[in-house]
C-alpha cells in the first residue's frame, strides 16, 4: 500500500517549526534537535528532508512562491508602477506574510550556517526561473531572452540582498527594499568609473 505524502501546508508548518528551533540562540540546530522540532520520527523526517538543512525549505519556498504570485499579480493588474516598484513592493508582501516576524534570528542563521545557506542559494535560483516567464509579458520578450533572464536575476537580487541587508543592519523588511530598489535604478554597473550616483 501506497505511503500517504503528508500536505504541502503540513510540510510548510513542520518547516516552520524547524525554523524556529534553528533561529533560537540558545540552541544547537543538529539532527537529533531538529528532528525533535519536527515532530516527525527521524526516518520520516530524512523521507522529506534528504539532509537536515532541508527542513528549512518548504518555509523557504513558500515565500519565495508568495513573492514570484505577488509580482505576477502586480503585472496582470497592469498599473502604472515600474518593474522595480512592484518587484519591492512584492518582496515586503511576501515577507510580512512568512510569519516569521520582525525577529531577524532565523534569517542570520541562515546566512551564517553554510548548510542552510546552500539551501538558501539554490531556492533563490529557483525564484529567478519563475520570474522568467512572468517578467517576459510587460517586456514583450521571449522568456528565454537574455533580457528577461537578467531582470529576472535583478528581480531576485532585490529580495536577497534586502534579506542581506536586513541581517546586517538591523533594518525592517520596507526599508531594506526601498534601499534596494533605489540601488538598482541607478544601474550602478553601468556608471562610469568615478561618476557613480549614490542612492539617497
Amino acid at each position: 500500500m501506497p505511503r500517504t505524502q503528508l500536505p504541502q501546508s503540513t510540510l510548510v508548518e513542520i518547516s516552520r517549526r524547524c525554523a524556529l528551533h534553528v533561529a533560537d540562540p540558545n540552541s544547537t540546530p543538529d539532527t537529533k534537535s531538529l528532528v525533535a522540532a519536527s515532530g516527525l520520527s527521524e526516518r520520516t523526517f530524512f523521507r522529506y528532508f534528504p539532509t537536515k538543512a532541508d527542513c528549512v525549505r518548504p518555509l523557504l519556498d513558500e515565500g519565495n512562491h508568495q513573492f514570484v504570485d505577488g509580482v505576477a499579480r502586480r503585472i496582470e493588474a497592469s498599473s502604472s508602477a515600474s518593474l522595480l516598484e512592484m518587484v519591492a513592493d512584492a518582496f515586503v508582501e511576501s515577507f510580512e506574510s512568512a510569519g516569521v516576524g520582525e525577529d531577524l534570528s532565523l534569517l542570520r542563521a541562515i546566512l551564517s550556517v553554510p548548510e542552510f545557506h546552500r539551501v538558501w542559494l539554490f531556492t533563490n535560483d529557483q525564484i529567478t526561473e519563475r520570474l522568467r516567464a512572468i517578467i517576459a509579458v510587460p517586456l514583450d520578450l521571449p522568456a528565454d531572452s537574455l533580457a528577461v533572464h537578467v531582470a529576472a536575476a535583478q528581480a531576485t537580487l532585490l529580495a536577497t540582498t534586502a534579506l542581506h541587508h536586513m541581517a546586517e543592519h538591523s533594518l525592517d523588511v520596507a526599508t531594506a527594499s526601498r534601499l534596494a530598489a533605489d540601488a538598482l535604478s541607478i544601474n550602478p554597473l553601468g556608471q562610469p568609473i568615478g561618476q557613480q550616483k549614490t542612492p539617497q
